[in-house]
């Protein structure tokens, strides 16, 4: 056991296995590539876009303004601000919702998630 719970144990790699109902769950805090847009247009500042995917993935490519804290670091490393909505992405939604999950159990409340690769389906603007 890890005197730091849960998110300390998924860090380090150990397994952890999700029952009934976690697609649902995941999905029911995700945005669309247009949501997001129209969030960012209508209250920039109001949010912190967060890449939780590997700073070589990041440097490929990422959404205009998101900032890279990679998800194998995140319980260590994410200091962010509770008064904010936060976004998490990744590739297609698995490492966004850890993310999630981690960042809800440190109580913060107004957490989203989003799909790099639906943003990029979409034709929206990718950044390197």
């Amino acid at each position: 056991m890890l005197k730091e719970g849960l998110p300390a144990w998924e860090e380090k790699g150990f397994a952890v296995y999700f029952g009934p109902g976690y697609e649902k769950i995941a999905q029911g805090t995700m945005l669309s590539p247009k949501q997001f847009k129209e969030l960012a247009t209508t209250k920039p500042g109001s949010f912190i876009l967060v890449d939780v995917r590997e700073p070589e993935e990041f440097a490929a490519g990422h959404i205009p303004g998101a900032i890279n804290i990679p998800v194998t670091s995140f319980f260590a490393s994410a200091q962010l601000d509770q008064n904010k909505k936060i976004i998490l992405y990744c590739s297609i939604g698995a490492r966004s919702y850890t993310a999630y999950r981690k960042l809800k159990k440190r109580l913060f409340p107004d957490l989203a998630q989003l799909r790099f690769d639906q943003w990029k389906e979409a034709g929206y603007p990718i950044e390197k």
